[in-house]
């Protein structure tokens, strides 16, 4: 005998909605939301990483540039420091050039002048053989020497030394005001040679101090911005043409004093006083 057939429900019987296939259909969804959600936070994951790869990459032209700026603007301040630099090396060493010539020119000065002296001395002397004369010559020589004196330079002038006094041969400062000392060297300042302080357009306001006697001819020619010169009462001698070329120029004495009556034959402006007021 022949095993029964299962007989299949027919499809009006089937129930769709049994336990069964309800609950296949519910994981089937459940499994793609999920699926999705997973989709979503790769794709999230990847543009955050491009958005902070692309961050990164701009971050790090902008430091580049930011750095190669930096760099150009210090190696412009170094070179415009070198060229300052250089600038004032070379002002200041073109000053002390200027200042070793007119030293070496008033040294050579001096001893032309004392061979021109010795000279003389030697003409003058009789033509002795004998030793004692000879020993007699050093000691002449020696005094010669000191009555020639020494320049030396002392604030912007040079002075030339004898005996212990001082004169003012020559004046290259280039300050506006000065105040001149009374004694250099252990020598005490006396006078102001002949065009000492010649030409010294930067020189508006000068006081002497009472050390000095004379001022020389033309001491201060052509100053033509010197305003005030004060000058003590113990300058009993003032040169031709000492203040010639100065127009604004005043002399600043006392009453009594040599400088005002020179002040007053010269047609120059006088005003009473002893020192250098107002700078």
């Amino acid at each position: 005998m022949a095993p029964k057939t299962p007989i299949r429900p027919r499809d009006e019987d089937f129930d769709v909605e049994s336990p069964v296939r309800r609950k296949s259909a519910e994981e089937l969804k459940t499994k793609l939301e999920r699926r999705d959600q997973s989709n979503v936070v790769i794709c999230a994951i990847l543009l955050s990483a491009v958005v902070i790869a692309v961050l990164g990459i701009l971050i790090f032209y902008a430091f580049k540039a930011h750095q190669r700026t930096v760099v150009g603007v210090v190696t412009a301040t170094e070179t415009e420091v070198d060229f300052m630099t250089q600038t004032e090396e070379t002002t200041t060493t073109q000053i002390a050039i200027t200042i070793e010539e007119k030293t070496r020119a008033t040294v050579q000065e001096t001893e032309e002048t004392e061979a021109e002296t010795e000279e003389v001395e030697t003409e003058e002397e009789p033509q002795e053989a004998s030793e004692s004369v000879e020993e007699t010559e050093t000691p002449a020589l020696t005094e010669v020497a000191e009555a020639a004196g020494e320049d030396r330079e002392y604030g912007g002038a040079v002075y030339h030394i004898v005996n212990g006094e001082a004169m003012l041969i020559r004046c290259y400062s280039t300050d506006a005001v000065m105040w001149m000392p009374s004694a250099v060297y252990d020598a005490r300042c006396v006078e102001i040679a002949d065009g000492a302080f010649a030409d010294c357009e930067h020189l508006t306001a000068i006081e002497l101090p009472g050390s000095y006697r004379r001022i020389g001819a033309a001491a201060f020619s052509n100053c033509v911005n010197l305003e005030t010169v004060v000058l003590p009462d113990s300058v009993t001698d003032i040169g031709e043409h000492a203040f010639l070329g100065d127009a604004a120029v005043t002399i600043v004495s006392s009453a009594g004093s040599y400088a005002k009556t020179y002040a007053e034959t010269e047609g120059l402006s006088w005003n009473e006083g002893n020192m250098l007021t107002g700078y």
